[in-house]
């Protein structure tokens, strides 16, 4: 019993001390059409470290930048891994989590000290002519291993139609974790028809 409490304990404690190896500045642009929205762009930018790192191990041509093919390794060997965690996305729709497509369109850039990797997240949702739909759109590692933080100055792109859409960015207290420690950032958006 002794041995089972020291165990649990000694958990505790390391998840009490748990902190990010990764820092991650997030954009988000929602994209609108005449139905509503078809996705978001984002854009992380990766500290300096981490940026030097995947840099050193998949810059094969050591020009400082990522051609396509190093691009596509990056993708093999890191990006693709995080379908699991779906890719640190988390997406409501009136307070229901929705499902999204796998993002697509990955671009890395360099700019000799931060990555930025630039993709699409496919994610259909219709505008209501008799509602106005709440949308949150969350990033975040629960495990905290990488740290997010979401930009807030939020662009929209619409590329035609009569939808309306409002965003702002503020904590979403119901994505708490670590003890209620750590409190996520959304993307909160207002659509409209």
């Amino acid at each position: 019993m002794k041995n089972k409490i020291v165990f649990f304990l000694t958990i505790f404690i390391l998840e009490c001390f748990s902190h990010p190896h990764v820092w991650v500045d997030n954009k988000i642009k929602p994209v609108l059409d005449s139905e509503g929205i078809t996705g978001f762009f984002v854009e992380w930018i990766f500290d300096e470290t981490t940026s030097a790192a995947v840099l050193e191990d998949f810059d094969k041509n050591g020009d400082g930048k990522f051609s396509d093919s190093e691009t596509q390794l990056v993708y093999e060997e890191t990006f693709k891994y995080l379908e699991k965690d779906d890719y640190y996305t988390r997406i409501k729709v009136n307070g229901e989590k929705i499902n999204f497509e796998k993002p697509e369109s990955l671009k890395i850039e360099s700019d000799g000290w931060v990555n930025t990797y630039k993709f699409f997240i496919p994610c259909r949702i219709k505008a209501d002519k008799q509602h106005a739909k709440k949308i949150s759109l969350s990033q975040y590692d629960d495990t905290y291993f990488i740290d997010f933080a979401v930009s807030r100055n939020i662009e929209i792109q619409k590329v035609s139609g009569n939808c309306h859409v409002s965003a702002c960015v503020e904590k979403d207290e119901s994505a708490s974790y670590y003890f209620g420690q750590i409190t996520p950032v959304s993307v909160k958006i207002i659509l409209e028809k």
